[in-house]
């Protein structure tokens, strides 16, 4: 009876880690520029950020499994600042990683952040480069919430946050499912329809 039991509830996080539905979404707001697709949590709240010429999407959940959590792709170098991620990378990674990724003076007046938490190698690492390396991951958890951020070859910039540590996996796979678009002059609909509206 026992093993039967053990059997059944195996059965059943499984069918429960396996159940969510996936969406492919599209990254392509320049026709001249690479694009990218993710698969990523469906029943998203789609948003576009616009700043020097340049865009963030991001994608929002108010799945009561994960509400409130978010995910956002841009293109690097552009810093969008996002204040939860920048926030989280200047507490775990110290002033000095902040400042080189996000390209950010601090005021002589501001108060220094409290020590990096962790990953003393990855400060060091990062505080070394002149440039980003191919692929560059930060990420942490505050109580039971995770966040993480990827740099890639210096050409685009994917992550979460807001998403219980729990769920976590779900939202590291759909990270990992980043593509390119091999497509030169299509652009993706949403980035059409801001355009439609001036947005």
């Amino acid at each position: 009876m026992k093993s039967k039991l053990l059997i059944f509830f195996f059965g059943f996080f499984v069918f429960s880690c396996s159940s969510y539905q996936y969406s492919t979404i599209t990254y392509k707001p320049f026709s001249k520029r690479l694009g990218y697709t993710l698969d990523i949590p469906a029943n998203f709240i789609q948003r576009g950020l616009f700043a020097e010429n340049d865009y963030c999407y991001e994608y929002f959940y108010n799945h009561k499994d994960f509400f409130s959590a978010i995910i956002y792709i841009h293109y690097y170098p552009m810093s969008f600042l996002i204040d939860e991620v920048s926030e989280n990378v200047r507490i775990f990674y110290g002033d000095s990683v902040f400042c080189k990724l996000y390209d950010v003076d601090l005021d002589e007046e501001e108060a220094p952040s409290s020590q990096p938490l962790h990953n003393q190698h990855i400060i060091d690492r990062v505080l070394q480069l002149t440039t980003c390396p191919d692929t560059l991951t930060l990420s942490g958890k505050n109580d039971s919430i995770a966040w993480k951020e990827i740099r890639i070859k210096n050409t685009i910039v994917i992550g979460y946050f807001n998403v219980p540590v729990r769920k976590r996996k779900l939202f590291d796979k759909a990270l990992s499912s980043l593509r390119t678009i091999d497509s030169t002059d299509y652009i993706d609909e949403y980035r059409k329809k801001m355009m439609s509206e001036d947005f």
